[in-house]
C-alpha cells in the first residue's frame, strides 16, 4: 500500500525578487522531486512553502544559508 500523505513545511525567507525565488524552486526541485514549491512574495514574511514526502528541513536552511539567505521555520 502506498503512502500518500505529504508533508508541508512552511518557512520565513528573506527573499524579494521574483528571479531570486524560481533559482531557489529550480534548486530545491532538484532535492525534492515531485514536490509542490512556492513562494508568496506578497507576505509580510516572504513565506515559502514545500509540499511533499520525504522534506528535510536542515537540507533546505543549508541551501538558504549557502546563499546568504534567511529560511526560518514557521511553526
Amino acid at each position: 500500500m502506498q503512502n500518500d500523505q505529504h508533508i508541508a513545511e512552511i518557512f520565513r525567507t528573506d527573499v524579494k525578487e521574483p528571479s531570486q525565488a524560481q533559482q531557489f524552486i529550480t534548486m530545491l526541485s532538484q532535492y525534492f522531486p515531485g514536490s509542490r514549491i512556492t513562494f508568496d512574495l506578497e507576505d509580510c514574511d516572504k513565506v515559502f512553502r514545500v509540499i511533499g514526502d520525504n522534506i528535510s528541513v536542515e537540507k533546505i536552511r543549508s541551501l538558504f544559508k549557502k546563499h546568504d539567505r534567511i529560511c526560518e521555520l514557521l511553526e
